[in-house]
């Protein structure tokens, strides 16, 4: 494992971490895992829209520590370079290049309303989803400070920090893959 390189990339909700993560990975050769679609699975699997699962995990706290050791366990039992999206992704694998992806949360709202993703945004309107982010943000916050006594969408915890407000996922995969190259010398 001492000789795998790992990438976890954090962020605001609708900064395109998936996105960006899975085409970065796939441009460099790499694995990536995306918690956040693996939760999206497990709420699937539950019969519920995200919102109802991350309503859940308010409540029964074993639903976040099962997917933190999910991620932990990706990252200790891997045998190839990957890239990780995840809201605590740097937190539990702390020897990764950590980034964070920025975005204004009216783009980010935006986003996310254009992007329809199933069994995810029930809301009607733009402004809906806004508001929506701004409670799923905060049920971020209040869940990870009470488990692990952490805020992720503070900035000291990254290497890197990218604000992809203006850029399209291939700016920002060309700004990383640089960044990348220059401070890792392993792409």
């Amino acid at each position: 494992m001492s000789n795998l390189f790992v990438v976890t990339l954090s962020g605001d909700l609708g900064s395109g971490k998936t996105t960006v993560g899975h085409d970065l990975a796939t441009m460099i050769g790499w694995r990536f895992e995306s918690v956040g679609n693996r939760m999206r699975q497990l709420a699937q699997e539950a019969q519920m829209t995200l919102a109802e699962f991350n309503a859940l995990s308010e409540k029964d706290l074993r639903i976040d520590r099962d997917l933190d050791r999910w991620q932990m366990e990706l990252y200790e039992n891997s045998t190839e370079n990957m890239i990780v999206d995840g809201r605590l992704s740097w937190h539990f694998i702390p020897g990764s290049f950590k980034i964070y992806l920025a975005v204004d949360e009216q783009e980010a709202a935006r986003r996310i309303w254009n992007s329809k993703r199933a069994n995810e945004n029930k809301a009607q309107s733009l402004e809906e989803t806004l508001e929506a982010n701004r409670r799923r943000l905060q049920s971020d916050i209040l869940r990870y400070h009470k488990i692990y006594g952490v805020n992720p969408y503070e900035r000291h915890h990254y290497d890197l920090v990218i604000d992809t407000s203006h850029k399209t996922p291939s700016e920002i995969i060309e700004e990383l893959s640089n960044n990348l190259k220059e401070n890792l010398y392993w792409i």
